[in-house]
């Protein structure tokens, strides 16, 4: 088993997509990551959203990442 540095706290989403030779992961520390999974590299890291960026989708081509993030808990509403 393999590890590398990445997130500081907990991944909440990851996706692939099976033509492209990466994956993406999205943490409670607010960031997108994109991997090199067979090297375990990171590709690119960007600032997602203000809060836990909780779950991640890649559309089929790709091209485009959607991300969902928390901002509020239900006590704040």
């Amino acid at each position: 088993v393999a590890q590398t540095k990445g997130h500081d706290g907990p991944i909440r989403g990851l996706a692939f997509n099976s033509e492209g030779p990466f994956i993406v992961t999205a943490g409670e520390d607010s960031r997108l990551r994109m991997w090199h999974p067979s090297k375990l590299q990171e590709i690119k890291s960007i600032l997602g959203d203000l809060g836990s960026v909780e779950s991640v989708a890649l559309a089929p081509n790709g091209k485009r990442v959607a991300t969902c993030a928390t901002r509020l808990t239900t006590d704040e509403m």
